[in-house]
């Protein structure tokens, strides 16, 4: 359930590029929350998500082959993650395997 002031974008996850993939461009002054992402690898790959160039959002994702993962936000309704104003959400890959996916999202 997502309990917040807006309404959430969406962003879909569709990247097979190792290294940093941005999912949601950053505006400047503006911050991204991430209420919820869903991802489904092809093949094992470790997902990282980061806040902007640099910051781990959280530890490295495992993902073997043909398996997902999901990151909601909890019924308080609290948000999971804000960027940094400006930052982009970024998914980094450690192989060149498909991953997909959605993310919700508000920018303010």
């Amino acid at each position: 359930m997502l309990t917040h002031a807006g309404t959430c974008a969406e962003a879909v996850i569709d990247t097979t590029t190792s290294g940093d993939n941005t999912i949601v461009s950053g505006t400047a002054g503006q911050t991204i929350r991430v209420y919820k992402i869903i991802t489904f690898a092809n093949s094992a790959n470790d997902l990282t998500l980061k806040d902007g160039a640099s910051t781990k959002l959280m530890g490295v994702i495992n993902l073997a082959s043909n398996t997902g993962w999901v990151f909601d936000n909890d019924s308080s309704g609290h948000c999971p993650f804000t960027l940094t104003a400006g930052n982009a959400l970024v998914l980094n890959l450690s192989a060149a395997t498909q991953v997909s996916g959605r993310v919700w999202y508000i920018k303010e």
